[in-house]
């Protein structure tokens, strides 16, 4: 982003001030120190995002301040009374401007639009308070400023929020595959519960008689037969009896006409006992049936067979009465058991009812376990892709190999050759691997590193990481590389240091403004020697010359 213009009211020391940048060349800036150099990145930061590089509020007591920064990608107007709110805002230099509800909305819309603070702070803004940001920052910070410049820091959020779906998931898992050996265990239990019930259902079958209703209608029909069987039994005592009297009335006949026989016999009349003649005893004689012995044999002879027919039929009606009894006994025994053969029968039901449904519940439980066993691959899949071994990975390497080769370039110019940085996609701790991003300084502080080297040493790494960090963060938001500042950065250098930095400065200022914020006269001399070279002077917050 190339900053044009910087107009400034009431900011810090500056009263009304006005700086306009050229597209490209050196800005040298002087003065002593309190008179307000910085405040010209600060209005910037200020400007744009609301917050300056100190973290100080700009405004000083009892006044309003304003700011108007013009680059080439927008013009933002910020405006602020002491202990008041801000008012903010901004439009795009080709396009429309836009209104918007407040200025939280225009603040992310700005940055949407042209990055973030930190991004442009890191990339565009040298400072001797920052300049070993990067060389001083823990190899995780390292990793997560790499990824805001390259504009994937949004894959933080991403594996955040894939690897707590991972963890929701694996816990569903957990829970469904906890609820399935529940169900197993259940399923068992319900198998020995059938199998029990089936067990003594038998050995209840094998105990009762049979069925109490089966039983009841079998005695009822038994206790008909009986009342057949003395039915019949009474029929037959009646045709014995019928013959018994029959044959009594045939001797009662036998016994008369014997009487009347001697009575005639002896000459008197069985009647009036009067003597009879021959002539009476003709006429008055009576007359024995011929058959009448063989028909009283024959009764004789049917009584016989009645009362043998009654004996069968009454020993027929005593097994039926023995069968009625044990029937009433067998009901009684089967009404005993039937009260629990009925349970053992609901026990037996509710058994296989409870296996079938157990059976269905485990089904669904595997179906669902299979689902989320590949939704769990997918996001497990997703988790490599944004981590260590991913994409981002892949990008945040290529990257380095290029920052590497960039800060070493810039090395090689103000270092010479004895100075090299390498840099690594992750970082090596007693643990393993982590994810984080290792630097090692080769050629300075005897092998300690960048915090055993000189202090024009570590300046000199610093600024190479500076100036390729803003190489990386041009190149990834494939954008021409924006105005640069410089504050003080470059006095710790030497008299060569100076020269090399100089000298890389001219090449930078080519197709950009390049700010350089100095108290140092030798060194503004030297920059001030460039062909295209603009010098402010401030004093008191004011541009003197």
């Amino acid at each position: 982003m190339h900053i044009r213009k910087v107009t400034i009211e009431n900011f810090t020391s500056h009263k009304n001030t006005e700086f306009t940048l050229p597209d490209r060349g050196l800005v040298i800036v002087t003065g002593s120190n309190g008179a307000g150099k910085s405040s010209l990145a600060e209005a910037v930061s200020w400007g744009l995002w609301g917050k300056t590089l100190r973290g100080t509020d700009p405004v000083a007591p009892g006044e309003t301040c304003t700011t108007r920064i013009e680059t080439d990608l927008v013009k933002a107007k910020r405006v602020k009374k002491s202990g008041g709110r801000a008012s903010f805002s901004w439009e795009p230099i080709t396009g429309e401007a836009q209104e918007y509800e407040n200025n939280t909305k225009a603040k992310e819309h700005l940055v949407r639009f042209i990055g973030d603070l930190s991004v442009w702070r890191r990339t565009c803004v040298f400072s001797s308070h920052d300049a070993a940001h990067f060389t001083l920052a823990s190899d995780g910070d390292r990793k997560r400023l790499l990824e805001t410049l390259l504009n994937i820091d949004k894959f933080d959020s991403a594996l955040k929020a894939c690897r707590d779906d991972l963890k929701l998931k694996q816990s569903e898992i957990s829970t469904l595959e906890y609820n399935l050996r529940i169900l197993a265990s259940r399923l068992g239990e319900l198998v020995k519960r059938k199998n029990d019930a089936v067990a003594s259902l038998e050995a209840n079958k094998k105990c009762s008689p049979g069925d109490p209703i089966q039983l009841a209608e079998e005695l009822a029909q038994t206790a008909n037969l009986i009342e057949d069987y003395d039915y019949e039994s009474k029929h037959i005592v009646d045709q014995i009896k019928q013959a018994e009297s029959e044959i009594y009335g045939m001797d009662m006949d036998v016994a008369r006409l014997q009487k009347a026989m001697r009575l005639f016999e002896s000459g008197a009349c069985p009647t009036c006992h009067r003597d009879l003649s021959e002539e009476d005893k003709d006429v008055l004689m009576p007359e024995c049936p011929k058959d009448l012995a063989a028909r009283r044999a024959k009764l004789a002879s049917k009584i016989k067979l009645l009362h043998e027919e009654k004996r069968a039929v009454n020993a027929d009606r005593m097994a039926l009465v023995t069968k009625a009894a044990k029937l009433k006994a067998d009901i009684q025994i089967a009404q005993t058991l039937a009260p629990e053969r009925n349970r053992l029968m609901q026990a037996l039901t509710s058994a296989s009812t409870d296996i079938q449904q157990c059976i269905e519940e485990s089904a669904n439980f595997k179906a669902r376990i299979g689902t989320a066993r590949i939704k769990e691959q997918q996001l497990l899949a997703c988790a490599s892709v944004l981590g260590l071994k991913g994409v981002r990975a892949q990008v945040i390497a290529s990257a380095l190999c290029g920052l590497e080769s960039a800060a070493n370039a810039w090395l090689a110019r103000i270092a010479g050759s004895r100075l090299s940085l390498e840099v690594k996609p992750y970082s090596q701790t007693s643990t393993g691997v982590s994810d984080a991003i290792s630097m090692e300084v080769l050629g300075a502080g005897g092998g300690f590193g960048y915090r055993a080297s000189s202090g024009g040493e570590r300046r000199r790494l610093d600024i190479s990481i500076l100036l390729a960090l803003a190489e990386v963060a041009a190149a990834a938001a494939d954008k021409s590389p924006g105005t640069l500042f410089f504050d003080e950065v470059f006095d710790a250098l030497d008299e060569d240091g100076i020269e090399a930095v100089v000298s890389a400065l001219n090449d930078l200022s080519q197709d950009r403004a390049v700010v350089v914020i100095t108290h140092s006269p030798e060194l503004a001399k030297t920059l001030a020697s460039s062909v295209c070279a603009t010098k402010w002077h401030i004093e008191d917050g004011s541009i003197v010359h």
